[in-house]
């Protein structure tokens, strides 16, 4: 393993053994638990975890009732009896009658009992080596606790992550603590039906980059890791909340909620919560992919980031997303770097403006009758603000712009066009990073939204940002980058990439090791704001020196 200085020379730096191109492919479909959850890259916990010297310390008395060990799992530091989806009771010992048990399977977003307990179900981090995965659910030895069975109690009854495995929290703030909540709020759900499950990746993430905490005395914040992912998913998240807030001092002691974390990853983010979900987590910080700073006149465009308190993440994009739309030669890869540049400058899929997919609200692609509007009245163009039907409609016929609604040759056109249009979706989108991966100066128009890690970071810095109002002379915006302005840009998206991509979690894309990635990220911003509380993000560049050298 050698570190070196990207090809691109901004010194963005990475440790790589640079094997072929493609190699980091193979290990991506490899690494991945089809069921749901991508193990987590690199050494594992579970592995550490079962590597551990046993020992012969007797275990205290259980807190919880009966035989609650035997059928379910006992959260020792709150003498809770956790049970799988097909039993109840408060040990855990009564079998749920079949009609019962469909209706409790049901609400959990299964369609039938078969694929309710369904034992290929994965579990968290694989239950650390410290119990059994029982459709889903970590059924964790005696004396063992949490989702996915990292807990224990010390001799002084503090509860302790991976005792005997020689876990210790990572020097580098900041440090998080997960809430425990009962596993109906948490695992019992159908995690197969779960297109955003970055909320887990992230859970799982924490325990083996060391971020985690067991104290949330000494945490800088804290997560509550349920889903959130839709309207109907905001009464979730109240009972999160409250039940966080009844259990333990911590949601009370930080002023109602400050310094809690959410990831909420449907379309509109923050804005999506119901307003009584809103009003009793207003001191908390959301991670959306949405960065809406103002209510715009376009249903559901209502404000949902707010710059002070929340972080705009990075779409997760799973591995087989990759391969599906054919991104899986990389140029900004080191090792194709230099042929990429010189052949897709000639390839027939190079394009000066590239761009295919949803254009008209319905899914159509404008008629012969409507070309090249989507038709309707204006009010029914709510998909991404209309924005893809504004640029078709100026410039669907223009030499060098390829405006479609499907391109088998998608991959293809991405690596080969010098820009391509990166413009939201129903709300958020993710087309800005699936261009900056590809190697193409990504094109973001939507006022009043931020892009991933905005303002913390520029994208003005590696892509060109158009005003909606300036749709009609994009040509024009495009033609006046200078080959040095454009150049620039490109010099810079090798690390800017590296920032918007989970290869802590899924693997390296780049031939990097995944110390500069999404996640990382995130908990840089993070660090930056528990350090300069109330200072705006644009600012903490200036205010932080590593902060600076981290993103650069």
């Amino acid at each position: 393993m050698v570190v070196i200085r990207s090809h691109m020379n901004n010194g963005c730096r990475l440790r790589t053994n640079l094997g072929p191109p493609t190699a980091w492919l193979l290990l991506l479909l490899l690494s991945v638990e089809f069921v749901f959850l991508p193990r987590i890259w690199g050494p594992t916990l579970a592995d550490a975890a079962a590597g551990a010297a046993a020992t012969d310390t007797p275990l205290p008395p259980s807190r919880c009732p009966g035989s609650c060990t035997l059928h379910g799992t006992c959260n020792e530091e709150l003498g809770r009896c956790d049970c799988p989806r097909h039993l109840s009771g408060p040990d855990c010992s009564r079998r749920l009658p079949r009609p019962e048990l469909l209706q409790r399977c049901r609400q959990q977003g299964y369609s039938g009992l078969k694929e309710c307990l369904d034992p290929e179900q994965s579990c968290l981090n694989r239950c650390n080596r410290r119990g059994s995965c029982v459709a889903g659910f970590c059924h964790c030895k005696p004396g063992h606790f949490g989702a996915d069975c990292s807990l224990s109690l010390d001799s002084a009854g503090r509860p302790v992550l991976l005792a005997g495995s020689g876990y210790s929290t990572r020097t580098k703030r900041p440090w998080v603590y997960v809430y425990e909540l009962p596993p109906e709020m948490t695992v019992w759900y159908n995690f197969r039906r779960l297109d955003r499950p970055l909320h887990l990746l992230l859970w799982q993430r924490l325990l083996s980059s060391g971020a985690r905490v067991a104290d949330g005395a000494e945490a800088d914040y804290y997560l509550l890791p349920v889903r959130q992912r839709s309207f109907s998913d905001s009464p979730l998240l109240e009972a999160a909340m409250r039940y966080s807030a009844a259990h333990w001092p911590w949601w009370n002691g930080t002023g109602g909620g400050h310094r809690h974390l959410v990831l909420h990853t449907g379309d509109w983010g923050r804005a999506e919560a119901s307003p009584e979900v809103q009003l009793l987590g207003w001191n908390m910080s959301w991670l959306t992919h949405w960065g809406l700073t103002k209510d715009r006149d376009i249903p559901r465009w209502s404000r949902s980031f707010r710059p002070d308190k929340d972080v705009v993440l990075p779409v997760y994009i799973s591995p087989g997303h990759f391969v599906k739309f054919g991104m899986t030669r990389s140029p900004l890869h080191p090792r194709l770097a230099a042929r990429a540049a010189a052949r897709n400058r000639t390839a027939r899929t190079a394009a000066t403006l590239f761009f295919a997919g949803r254009i008209c609200p319905d899914q159509r692609y404008p008629t012969p009758e409507t070309w090249p509007h989507c038709g309707g009245q204006s009010s029914d163009n709510w998909y991404s603000g209309g924005i893809r039907e504004k640029v078709v409609a100026a410039h669907w016929s223009r030499p060098g712009f390829h405006l479609v609604a499907s391109e088998p040759r998608y991959g293809a056109y991405l690596a080969g066009s010098t820009y391509c249009l990166a413009p939201p979706g129903a709300g958020h989108g993710q087309r800005q990073i699936q261009a900056l991966f590809m190697g193409c100066v990504p094109v973001t128009v939507a006022d009043h939204v931020a892009e991933p890690f905005e303002p913390a970071l520029s994208w003005q810095r590696w892509g060109v940002r158009a005003a909606e109002a300036d749709i009609p002379r994009l040509h024009e915006l495009l033609a006046g980058v200078g080959e040095e302005q454009l150049a620039g840009m490109r010099s810079r998206m090798h690390c800017a990439a590296q920032h918007m991509l989970y290869s802590s979690i899924s693997g390296g894309l780049l031939g990097e090791d995944g110390r500069y990635d999404a996640f990382e990220s995130a908990l840089e911003v993070l660090r930056v704001r528990g350090r300069h509380p109330g200072e705006p993000q644009a600012r903490f560049g200036q205010l932080d020196a590593d902060f600076a050298e981290f993103m650069s």
